[in-house]
């Protein structure tokens, strides 16, 4: 008797035509027929042999096929007997963090004062990942200000900072050459650069560089769904069957010093100058958003991607709907085809709601 076990790293999302398979430990991405899909997420334990027995032989040759496709592949192996399959426990892991907040996205028109108390926050909520997004073009000295108020969180639990930027020559040459006083794992992301990027940097010390050539306008340029932007790692899976994918243990500091769930969202929960994370994040309203996953919304629950999907809540296609589909995707799990989301006639009415430019 045989019976089939997925490597746990393999990973098996049903969607309404057709059901993506990957494996989460390397670069392995293929679809497969749903009624592959009912096979594989057993956990009971199906003899194959057996099945292969009770099958008309077209759809044994199909079956066969299929099987070795999943050996050759190394997605699974065999198990000789029900007992030995049943010693493989099934993978319930659930995605965990100890920390309050994971997330602080902090948007800026130029400088910021970078204050000891917002410090505090973020070392009292051992936040691990520090995004600030210029909105405005500025200049090394606005940049040379902020870094130095970075340094005030090396005795933080702060892994990554990240900056997004607008790209000059006089800014990349700057950290290029500088030596930076902030011991902490720096991640530029530079957008409206020119066509030469291939002659620039990646890296240096501790700091690394993306090169986008769009222009990125913040912060309504958030939210677009593309292909290159899925996730097929382990933790972004666990996280998406319970959690936002965006917005989860997230927290985000509009330019005004208003505090949201991110920057795009209209609902306010208080502003820096007077309001304390810890408060916010108890604020059921505030939390909501964190638990709002991609089986609960429209369209997107029969989504074949919607596992490894950034799920956007800000913008949406009916905007006074929180389970509404973002509305910067454009991809339709029924047809299984993309199309260029702003040019669909059916989101004109959302794309006027939140003013265009998007």
């Amino acid at each position: 008797m045989k019976y089939l076990k997925l490597f746990s790293s393999v990973k098996i999302v049903k969607g309404y035509n057709r059901t993506l398979m990957f494996d989460s430990r390397r670069d392995f991405i293929r679809f497969v027929p749903n009624s592959l899909f009912d096979l594989l997420s057993s956990n009971l334990g199906i003899n194959i042999e057996k099945m292969l027995q009770e099958i008309s032989l077209d759809n044994k040759k199909i079956l066969e096929e299929y099987l070795d496709f999943l050996i050759n592949n190394k997605l699974g192996f065999y198990c000789n007997s029900l007992k030995e399959f049943q010693n493989f426990e099934y993978d319930n892991r659930e995605f965990a963090s100890p920390n309050d907040i994971n997330y602080l996205i902090i948007d800026l028109e130029n400088d910021f004062n970078l204050s000891s108390i917002i410090c505090k926050q973020i070392i009292d909520c051992k936040i691990k990942y520090l995004q600030i997004r210029f909105c405005t073009d500025i200049s090394v000295t606005v940049l040379e200000n902020v870094l130095k108020k970075c340094e005030l969180l090396n005795d933080s639990f702060i892994e990554e900072i990240s900056f997004v930027i607008s790209f000059s020559d006089e800014l990349y040459s700057y950290l290029i050459k500088k030596n930076l006083s902030i011991q902490k794992y720096i991640n530029v992301i530079f957008h409206s650069c020119d066509n030469n990027i291939s002659d620039l940097q990646n890296n240096v010390n501790n700091l690394s560089f993306d090169f986008i050539v769009e222009k990125l306008i913040m912060p309504i340029s958030c939210g677009i769904v593309k292909k290159c932007n899925f996730v097929f790692n382990e933790e972004f899976y666990l996280e998406s069957q319970n959690n936002n994918t965006c917005l989860n243990k997230k927290i985000a500091i509009d330019s005004r010093g208003n505090i949201k769930n991110c920057p795009s969202m209209k609902k306010k929960f208080g502003n820096i100058a007077s309001s304390n994370f810890k408060d916010i994040i108890r604020n059921p309203d505030f939390i909501f958003f964190w638990n709002l996953n991609k089986d609960q919304v429209s369209i997107c629950k029969d989504c074949e991607f919607r596992h490894v999907c950034m799920d956007c809540r800000a913008y949406l296609e009916e905007p006074e709907d929180h389970y509404s589909k973002p509305l910067k995707c454009g991809y339709d799990p029924y047809q299984n085809t993309w199309e260029d989301w702003s040019m669909n006639p059916l989101k004109k009415r959302a794309i006027e709601f939140y003013g265009t430019k998007l």
